[in-house]
């Protein structure tokens, strides 16, 4: 599974611990906590986003995640803004080094709007941060052109796909998703995200699981 930050209802010591037993007991592994908030690359609160994130980063740890995903930067990309974006990612991924995790960053807000910028990224990081390759992050159609150009080196995958009616998917649509995907040769988790108006999440998610079991 993975978890949203805003998800917890507390960070103290106690809730980590009967959170990593109940992981236990149900056979469930963290895989990531996504840190959805937050900006390096802003000019008046990214230096308060470094200190705030790497404190998130501490509390995946403590829940027994394994993997952090950070927003990379929300501000357009420029030479300066990704200097910036590296430079403060590096401090965070230095924190989640020191307790074990793997941070991970994807294609998504304005810095990472482009495959170049995502490429950028993970280069200058060597190894620092990973890629989760987000389906529904770029917009179609041009997501079919620009998400091949990235997923190759995905290690994750948020699996993300859209609805025409509460109970069917855009099924061109994910099919040239997972297409991608295994073109790719993707290996890794697809985690499953509601993309959808199904009549519940989970009916809505079951719906994308069985679309990933046929392809």
């Amino acid at each position: 599974m993975q978890l949203c930050h805003f998800h917890l209802p507390s960070r103290a010591s106690e809730y980590a611990n009967d959170f990593r037993a109940a992981l236990r007991e149900s056979g469930v592994d963290l895989l990531t906590v996504l840190i959805d908030d937050g900006d390096v690359t802003d000019p008046e609160i990214g230096e308060a986003s470094v200190a705030w994130t790497a404190n998130w980063v501490r509390t995946a740890a403590d829940l027994g995640a394994s993997r952090v995903r950070l927003i990379a930067g929300k501000q357009p990309y420029s030479r300066e803004t990704m200097d910036l974006a590296f430079f403060r990612l590096m401090l965070i991924s230095k924190v989640a080094e020191e307790v074990g995790l793997i941070c991970e960053i994807e294609n998504w807000h304005a810095l990472l709007a482009t495959p170049a910028a995502v490429h950028e990224l993970l280069d200058r990081s060597k190894g620092m941060i990973r890629l989760n390759a987000d389906f529904g992050n770029w917009p179609k159609p041009e997501r079919y052109e620009t998400l091949p150009q990235i997923f190759g080196r995905a290690e994750t995958c948020h699996a993300k796909f859209e609805f025409i009616s509460p109970t069917e998917l855009d099924q061109e649509d994910a099919d040239k998703l997972l297409a991608i995907a295994k073109n790719a040769n993707f290996q890794g988790p697809m985690v499953l995200v509601n993309g959808g108006p199904g009549e519940s999440d989970w009916d809505a998610m079951d719906i994308q699981r069985q679309a990933i079991l046929n392809a």
